[in-house]
């Protein structure tokens, strides 16, 4: 993203980039983390930086807590987990649950986006231009048709004005200049 202003006269001042987006033609602050290791899932850590970005990510064996790696008990037993009857995804019911729950898709049909582009859509006879508004480490906010929608993380789906749905199955970001900043989805 980038800004610049033009003036009456048409000319124009130099073009400023906006490394995190823009809103209302104001270059969008940076997010700021605390710096040093944390737990990014039950069972990874990882080192971030004041930037939000990640420089070492870590599987821990077991699980994570505070930010370091928990090694599992010798006498540690895994809980024996009731076999629950699930609903069919095609039935009435599957379709009215609330909650999000995205199903797992492959790779090759993930719709990719890197910060600032676009691409535009057809669903259901409706055209949707999504652009990647702003990324950051675990989040991105999409832009839909000139509504700009709440930031969302992973296995989230947003709702779009006309029906459309966004799910978001991938967020890959790199804070430094040149990393990649780039989300995967799928529509419906």
């Amino acid at each position: 993203n980038h800004r610049t202003y033009r003036y009456e006269n048409c000319s124009t001042t130099p073009t400023e980039e906006c490394s995190h987006g823009c809103t209302d033609g104001q270059c969008n602050a940076a997010k700021e983390c605390e710096r040093g290791l944390v737990c990014i899932s039950d069972t990874k850590k990882g080192f971030r930086e004041t930037d939000c970005s990640w420089l070492r990510k870590t599987d821990c064996d077991w699980k994570c807590e505070d930010g370091e790696c928990i090694e599992r008990p010798e006498n540690y037993t895994e809980p024996v987990e009731e076999e629950v009857e699930k609903t069919p995804v095609n039935s009435y019911a599957a379709e009215n649950e609330e909650g999000n729950i995205t199903q797992p898709v492959s790779q090759d049909s993930l719709i990719r986006l890197s910060r600032g582009e676009t691409t535009t859509l057809v669903v259901d006879s409706k055209e949707y231009n999504i652009t990647l508004y702003l990324i950051d480490a675990g989040s991105v906010q999409f832009r839909v048709n000139d509504v700009t929608y709440d930031e969302t993380m992973e296995g989230d789906i947003v709702d779009v004005v006309g029906g459309m749905k966004i799910t978001v199955h991938e967020i890959l970001f790199a804070g430094y200049p040149g990393g990649k900043q780039e989300v995967g989805f799928t529509v419906g």
